[in-house]
């Protein structure tokens, strides 16, 4: 018996392994799902900030258009970056952030 809960041990340790796999799975729900906001400028054009947290603004920016292709991927596109647009000031924990302007198009074909 567990001290205190009248349950044998078996159950108080099954029980911890659950809550514990119940939190792992939500935290990485949680992280998983951090996708960026994508707004609409019109006539085709998209934008979204990426955020990075090491790298400079080269990590923002790889960020970006990471972010970009997901965004176009699901139209069986690819991003087309017109261009950057860089915070000039650091997040609180020293992070970058970018602005990238956006099309989607069709992917290239390569003839070799």
């Amino acid at each position: 018996m567990t001290p205190g809960t009248g349950r044998p041990l078996r159950y108080c340790a099954l029980m911890g392994r659950r809550t514990t796999s119940v939190c792992t799975v939500a935290v990485a729900l949680m992280v998983g799902c951090a996708h960026v906001a994508v707004r609409d400028l019109g006539e085709g054009h998209h934008a979204l900030t990426a955020v990075a947290p090491s790298g400079g603004y080269a990590g923002s920016h790889e960020e970006a258009v990471e972010e970009a292709n997901e965004f176009c991927g699901h139209s069986r596109r690819t991003a087309v970056i017109e261009r950057f647009e860089d915070s000039p000031t650091l997040g609180s924990l020293g992070e970058h952030t970018s602005t990238a302007v956006f099309t989607c198009a069709a992917p290239a074909v390569l003839h070799f």
